[in-house]
């Protein structure tokens, strides 16, 4: 992959991967998901991957892998040219090839044959809890435009992320989204729905989730946080959204917050601005009203 040669760290090389490639490729996805394995609701799909099914995601476009001194496989990455977009998927390191900057330099590679093949999107999905790889996909330019649930869920499972090829790959601090501070510490709501708030506080929001204290874990609910800003779900039997009462964030990166909840499928109900504060209000699932203040003017 001439095109890709000054994209390796030190010590590994990228090239375009070929059909002999695919069980080597298989076994590496297999190692590099183990971890995942009965902790993902619903399993991963990279369980069920094959040489033969590898192969024919080669066709519908192609793959990168890295090779180490020794010559073997130790990441790779998949690409297809779909309508409108050049999908990337199928990322994977070996675990002791981590943090090597291997996914960056295959992601970096899977974008620039997008753009000699004359795409101006790229497109990739995560799980919606899997919140430090949504943010460090993130930092590379990527916004959510959409949310999937998988077949028998009732919640977004999977977030839809796509960057704009003709912008650059950093994003300034200032255009993403994080959170400041926090006004309001709790909400309700219905009994059995802590998944259905996962998606949203961490889906969607991206923030983490807390443990909860020993008195507390057997009561439901969950706990969640984002820089110093900490909310607390409960569950009530005869539960009643708060339309009235909220909670209120102080937030950066306001309007790329917005187009994430938009994507989610949440409202946005415009207010005036606060101290010349941009602010509007939305909701969770369960139709609890939150307000976002824009930390700058």
């Amino acid at each position: 992959m001439n095109s890709a040669s000054g994209l390796a760290p030190a010590g590994y090389a990228l090239r375009d991967a070929v059909p002999a490639d695919a069980h080597l490729v298989a076994r590496l996805l297999h190692l590099a998901f183990q971890e995942h394995d009965g902790k993902l609701d619903p399993p991963s799909g990279v369980h069920k991957e094959t040489a033969e099914s590898l192969a024919a995601r080669m066709g519908k476009g192609g793959a990168i892998v890295v090779t180490a001194d020794d010559g073997a496989i130790v990441a790779c990455g998949f690409y297809e040219w779909r309508e409108g977009y050049a999908y990337v998927g199928r990322l994977g390191t070996h675990p002791a090839h981590r943090r090597a900057g291997l996914g960056g330099a295959i992601l970096k590679a899977a974008e620039e044959q997008a753009r000699a093949k004359g795409y101006a999107r790229a497109r990739l999905a995560t799980r919606v809890h899997w919140t430090e790889l949504r943010r460090y996909y993130e930092s590379r330019g990527y916004r959510a435009v959409g949310f999937g649930t998988h077949e028998g869920r009732t919640w977004p499972t999977w977030v839809d992320l796509e960057k704009d090829l003709a912008q650059p790959d950093a994003v300034a601090p200032g255009d993403a989204f994080g959170v400041a501070a926090l006004d309001h510490v709790q909400l309700a709501i219905p009994r059995g729905k802590e998944d259905e708030a996962r998606a949203f506080w961490m889906g969607v929001l991206g923030f983490k989730e807390l443990p909860k204290p020993g008195e507390s874990k057997g009561r439901g609910g969950a706990w969640f946080a984002a820089g110093p800003a900490q909310v607390h779900v409960g569950v009530e039997d005869e539960f009643r959204a708060a339309r009235k009462a909220h909670p209120a964030l102080r937030v950066h990166g306001l309007e790329a917050l917005r187009a994430r909840l938009t994507a989610a499928g949440r409202p946005i109900e415009p207010l005036p601005p606060l101290d010349d504060h941009p602010r509007f209000h939305s909701s969770d699932p369960f139709g609890n009203r939150i307000e976002f203040i824009a930390e700058s003017a």
